[in-house]
């Protein structure tokens, strides 16, 4: 007994497992439109083709005055010919398949009750094209609405091989009236079964392609996130610049109104207030940075903005760039690469005994490719991801950070590295433009 409920236990199990999808599933991926257009296509080319068939077929009865036949294979043209219309026009395949069948198993009907010559040959061939209908039907129409025309057929066979009208065919012998519309009944159970297979693999296709719908889709908005880091990135360093050049101007603009104030002084003999003039002179004058690091503009800019983060952090600065004007790489990669490596050295520095600070930035380009390194003390000791990539120590992780600066690298056909050796965190950038 237990080992009977463990047979059943288990065949319920792999019962499950093959049919585990239910109907609305079945319905709605059989209905998938990329599966739908397929299936008008195949339809519409095969039952022209068939209609084609008998028009050619009906070509040799009609030389020897086989007119029944004749009108037979004329009624199959009528269907299938209606068939492409209405799968054209509606864009239904399944139901058009339903009404196909429906409509042959008809045509066949009429034609096997009115043949007046029923032991003529002819007529077996159309009782072995029945025999496809399941397996035809069952693809285009699906399995439910497959499966119910493929009982036109059935019912045909049951009709004409297991009622008296069985007598009218009995030319065909008595294994094929007798045993036909069982052969028939298990041909469209295997033929459901082999649809439910594909349909397995059509279910599974339509799952891929949402994955991968969803994964381009989370790929377009880290696309768009970057880029409006990017953004926000480059405006930042912008403002910086624009308000930096802001300052020079005015201080050029007052600089004849500092002179005059500073003769005044002199003239009167009063050195102390010349010199504690300039003294405060100096100090607002600490707050514009030198911007000649190079010849490209874009880069001055954003190392004259951190210039004066790594001065107000007391921090040794050390900066050497040997860069043109004129490079292949948008303006935006160029900032969001530049900035983030020198934010995250800030970040970086913030954390440093004053004392300890220390910063050491090259940049240059030789040979078609523009090389950064920048090297700066930290406090701790960086973890390093499978990939090379540093683990972010801050507790606000939402930034793209050295991830970014990697990718914009790869998209040059550069390459982004990143070590730690001791106190000194060091960062290496090559991009080729």
């Amino acid at each position: 007994m237990e080992n009977k409920n463990i047979f059943f236990q288990f065949v319920s199990r792999k019962f499950k497992e093959i049919f585990h999808y239910d109907l609305l599933e079945i319905r709605d991926i059989e209905r998938a439109p990329r599966f739908m257009e397929h299936k008008i296509y195949l339809l519409s080319r095969g039952a022209l083709g068939m209609m084609l068939l008998c028009i050619v077929l009906s070509l040799i009865p009609l030389s020897y005055g086989g007119y029944h036949l004749v009108m037979t294979y004329m009624g199959l043209v009528a269907v299938f010919g209606l068939s492409v219309f209405l799968v054209k026009y509606f864009k239904r395949p399944d139901y058009v398949a339903v009404c196909c069948v429906l409509g042959v198993v008809i045509v066949l009907g009429i034609a096997f009750i009115t043949d007046p010559d029923p032991e003529s040959v002819g007529f077996d061939a159309f009782w072995l094209w029945i025999l496809i209908i399941p397996f035809l039907v069952d693809y285009f129409a699906g399995i439910v609405l497959g499966g119910l025309a493929s009982t036109f057929g059935l019912i045909l066979s049951v009709v004409y091989m297991w009622t008296p009208l069985r007598v009218r065919f009995a030319c065909y012998g008595q294994d094929i009236l007798t045993y036909y519309p069982a052969v028939y009944f298990m041909l469209t159970v295997w033929a459901a079964l082999i649809q439910y297979q594909i349909f397995g693999y059509q279910a599974e296709e339509l799952e891929n392609e949402r994955v991968r719908q969803k994964q381009q889709e989370e790929h377009i908005r880290y696309i768009s996130k970057r880029q409006e880091e990017r953004i926000r990135n480059m405006e930042k360093q912008l403002a910086a610049y624009e308000e930096n050049r802001t300052l020079v101007e005015r201080y050029h603009h007052d600089l004849r109104h500092y002179t005059r104030v500073l003769r005044e002084y002199l003239r009167g003999g009063d050195i102390y207030k010349a010199v504690g003039y300039l003294n405060e002179i100096d100090g607002n004058l600490d707050q514009v940075v030198q911007m000649t690091y190079c010849e490209n503009h874009l880069i001055n800019s954003i190392l004259s903005v951190f210039q004066m983060r790594f001065r107000r952090l007391a921090c040794i600065t050390k900066i050497m760039a040997s860069v043109p004007e004129d490079l292949k790489i948008k303006d935006l990669d160029l900032t969001a690469i530049l900035s983030n490596i020198l934010e995250d050295a800030c970040d970086a520095l913030q954390k440093v005994d004053e004392e300890k600070r220390l910063v050491n930035i090259k940049i240059n380009y030789r040979d078609g490719k523009l090389r950064i390194q920048v090297e700066n003390t930290c406090a701790v000791r960086t973890r390093f991801t499978e990939d090379g990539l540093p683990v972010s120590t801050k507790e606000v992780r939402g930034g793209i950070g050295t991830k970014s600066v990697r990718d914009i690298a790869l998209e040059y056909q550069g390459a982004a590295g990143f070590n730690q050796e001791g106190d000194r965190f060091i960062t290496m950038v090559v991009i080729g433009c």
